[in-house]
């Protein structure tokens, strides 16, 4: 018989084990700067508690700055708020299996040592497979919010299982208490922490302890009440730093008004819970997504709403992902239905090929070495299934325990699914909203170890240790599998691309005259921003947001300085573009002038409040100020201004003498060759995920248009050099070559290095060859989902047949021609 206090310390010791597994593992693999999306913003709000994007998260925010204080020097700030991510992701597999083993064994009595075995075999083995899973580990090595929410969820669970051990001791509020103040807390980190409360409200149902009089029962309310207003006041520190004007101050909730604006979210509109079906501006998404779609009276069927809610909600925003984590997934690329990106696998060529409705054997390269080719072969699926089944046949405690755990797993699951009544074509794949459920679900896949050592139980007889060791190391193989195919998917150590793409940004400006540059989305606006605020990076430049441009209150930061950046020329009282002003005005004029320079507004009927607020800037600065234009905005994007651009790095200079698109040679050469980082792209086996390979792309796009222009002009020589800072710091090996690496193969083949540009072409032709007679096995129902990747990868055969062509590699030509007039053939006319 295990005395309790022995089996207390084995498990605590145990559960510490665990925690440092996931810590050690979190910080080798975390990334040591800022990363893609909302990071860059986070850690400058920490760093400067600066206000970010609602509803805030102040109390990241004033964690986030305490981990900043032991950064030796700005640089360093990242990391640090990173590994913040880290010990708290570590922290929550930490009470993941305190949580898992206290379940246990309510089911299992620790009365020898096969029993104790199985009981920490449990948690080890669900707290293991939760800490390698694909979505938490994305989390836990980056500074986002959603480390910090998983920990204070999984800390709230284990304090309601603690007042369970003592609920009928007087002291046992004490842990209901607390639980209120975590509540409060975690409001200022994310709202997701609250889905966790119904199902501990299950637990305090179930345990049914002794009752108390009413009395004590009002005063613990009111006490639980004072002790979450306390924690929610974190909030304070938003209202107190909106009121310092600070340079990021989004939504300036400077007032009690504005703040709760900001807590409502008000700038992001209302998503209605029904119907399913309602944004107008998706109208064709629907459509592609579904078919045709039965209306009635011009409105989408209940059937359809429905069949919306299943097929792309339910089973593609929710289950593909859950799916993702415990069975397997395809790559690491986004994917909006179609059978290349983004789907689950399970490892096994014939299932695969089923789901897909395709020949998996002939996939392409770039889809096969993909390092986010993860497959699990449905282990951890299937270990917890068993786990429920095993969980629900044991008797009352057994049924009771799954219908809370069920609970949590639903309401941080597919209650998510029902709240965010999300549009189709997602900016980006959302399963780390959905870490909750999978967290849940890692509690089942823990009680699965029970469940195969009950299934040989009986057959052991007298042979229990060494079967609990044997199932305990079988258990163990599921999350060792798991962490061997996702470790490289993982391993952001040693990527600097997010900050020194930023920097590129900031740096393609001119030096002189405090230029400003306008961006449009999080990737081309929130690394600029931590450029500026953390590490002081072109402090005499001004990032400003096409899309907050159409706020009152964005603008009238602009109107402000910022460091070393004068305020932007805004002549405008608030009172002319407050909110409801100047929201679109109609144009009734071919052209306005500026200066000396004519602008056509030909065909532009009416204009957004940010595009006239970019013309009073171009008007009242009378081109002495720079104006910037980021080259990942979209065509459409102050399209007026399109004739008067000059490519000068990864922005275009909106210029007063052009009078159609045009590269300054000489400024985009010096950007490239000596102001531009790389963010340690040329690092051997470092992870380059979809985000990164598409920042990095733009740099082979501006690489491609430099080494051109540089030819026209005859200056082979320069035009080699960029040629050979493109290969040492994007080799291929890391970053792919796109159809812009033609320009490269182009100049090799006039410098006489033959060699070097057969080696690009027949890249670029084996690559394309590869993915069209894949894209031919594709089952014709699911195969228009690929006509796009189909498109471009013809597009891509055709210039790099082309340009062999053009320099009479005629082998190079000859092998690959047919296959090229064959798939054009197959390709649909319609």
């Amino acid at each position: 018989m295990i005395q309790e206090k022995t089996f207390s310390r084995l498990n605590t010791m145990t559960a510490w084990l665990c925690f440092s597994t996931a810590a050690v593992v979190y910080c080798m693999t975390v990334e040591p700067t800022a990363s893609l999306w909302d990071c860059p913003e986070f850690i400058a709000c920490g760093y400067k508690l600066e206000i970010g994007h609602p509803p805030g998260a102040p109390f990241f925010m004033l964690v986030a700055n305490f981990f900043s204080q032991f950064a030796s020097e700005p640089s360093h700030v990242a990391l640090m708020v990173n590994i913040l991510s880290a010990l708290l992701s570590a922290g929550c597999i930490f009470f993941l299996f305190l949580t898992i083993t206290h379940l246990v064994r309510k089911l299992i009595k620790p009365e020898g040592v096969a029993q104790v075995i199985i009981i920490e075999a449990c948690g080890v083995v669900g707290a293991l497979v939760y800490t390698f899973s694909d979505t938490f580990w994305f989390s836990a090595v980056e500074a986002e919010v959603y480390a910090f929410s998983s920990f204070l969820t999984a800390l709230m669970f284990w304090l309601i299982l603690k007042w369970e051990d003592e609920a009928d001791s007087p002291r046992s509020s004490r842990w209901i208490v607390l639980i209120a103040y975590i509540t409060g807390l975690s409001i200022g980190v994310h709202l997701l922490c609250l889905l966790c409360l119904p199902a501990m409200f299950f637990v305090i149902l179930f345990r049914k302890a002794k009752r108390t009089s009413w009395k004590r029962r009002l005063r613990l309310s009111l006490v639980c009440l004072f002790v979450m207003l306390i924690g929610f006041s974190s909030y304070g520190v938003i209202l107190i730093r909106a009121n310092a004007n600070p340079p990021m101050c989004e939504n300036a909730p400077s007032s009690v008004e504005r703040l709760t604006k900001y807590l409502s979210r008000e700038q992001y509109g209302k998503t209605p819970l029904f119907p399913r079906i309602y944004s107008q501006r998706h109208a064709k998404a629907y459509s592609d997504w579904l078919g045709s779609i039965k209306t009635k009276d011009g409105v989408p069927t209940k059937d359809e709403n429905l069949r919306y809610f299943i097929s792309y909600q339910v089973n593609f925003m929710y289950w593909r992902y859950f799916l993702w984590n415990f069975v397997g997934r395809q790559n690491n690329i986004q994917g909006n239905g179609e059978v290349e990106h983004g789907n689950w696998i399970t490892g096994f060529r014939w299932i695969d090929d089923w789901l897909l409705g395709c020949d998996t054997s002939k996939l392409p390269s770039d889809l096969r070495h993909n390092k986010g080719r993860n497959v699990f072969y449905g282990l951890p699926l299937l270990l917890g299934l068993m786990g429920i089944l095993w969980q629900w046949r044991r008797g009352r405690e057994g049924r009771q325990q799954f219908l809370i755990v069920s609970l949590l797993f639903v309401m941080t699951g597919l209650a998510i699914v029902v709240y965010l009544n999300q549009t189709p074509l997602q900016p980006r794949e959302r399963d780390y909203a959905y870490v909750g459920s999978f967290y849940a679900f890692a509690i089942w896949i823990g009680m699965g170890v029970a469940s195969l050592y009950h299934f040989f139980e009986k057959r052991a007889g007298k042979h229990l240790v060494p079967l609990a060791g044997i199932v305990a190391l079988a258990g163990m193989t599921v999350p060792i599998q798991m962490v061997s195919q996702t470790w490289d998917d993982h391993d952001r150590s040693g990527r600097y691309t997010c900050r020194d793409f930023g920097a590129n940004y900031l740096e393609s400006m001119q030096r002189e005259g405090y230029p400003v540059i306008f961006t449009n989305g999080d990737n081309d606006t929130f690394p600029l921003w931590y450029n500026h605020e953390v590490e002081g990076v072109r402090t005499d430049t001004r990032d400003c947001n096409l899309e907050y441009l159409n706020t009152d209150w964005y603008i009238d930061q602009m109107k402000r300085p910022a460091y070393d950046s004068p305020a932007l020329p805004i002549a405008l009282r608030h009172e002319d573009y407050q909110e409801g002003r100047l929201d679109c005005v109609p144009i009734d004029v071919d052209s306005v002038t500026i200066g000396q320079t004519v602008i056509s507004l030909k065909d532009v009927h009416y204009l957004f409040k940010n595009e006239l607020m970019v013309l009073h800037m171009l008007q009242q600065s009378q081109w002495q100020r720079p104006f910037y234009l980021s080259i990942s905005t979209g065509n459409s994007t102050l399209s007026f201004l399109r004739n008067h651009l000059v490519l000068e790095g990864l922005a275009y200079r909106i210029s007063p003498t052009a009078t159609e698109q045009r590269v300054d040679v000489e400024r985009l050469y010096d950007n490239i060759m000596h102001r531009f980082r790389y963010g340690g792209l040329n690092t051997k086996g470092i992870y380059v995920d979809e985000d990164v390979k598409r920042m990095a792309d733009s740099h082979q796009l501006i690489m491609g248009i430099l080494i051109d222009s540089l030819l026209r002009q005859g200056d082979v020589k320069r035009a080699l050099t960029v040629c050979e800072k493109w290969q040492h710091e994007m080799p291929h090996e890391n970053v792919p070559y796109t159809d812009a690496a033609l320009s490269m193969a182009r100049c090799y083949y006039m410098a006489g290095q033959y060699q070097q540009g057969d080696a690009i072409a027949n890249d670029l032709l084996r690559r394309s060859d590869e993915w069209l007679s894949w894209i031919q096995t594709i089952r014709p129902k699911r195969r228009n989902g690929s006509r796009y990747s189909q498109y471009v990868w013809l597009q891509t055969m055709e210039r790099a047949l082309t340009v062999a062509a053009q320099y009479n590699r005629t082998e190079l030509f000859y092998q690959y021609s047919k296959s090229y007039e064959q798939y054009v053939k197959q390709y649909p006319k319609d």
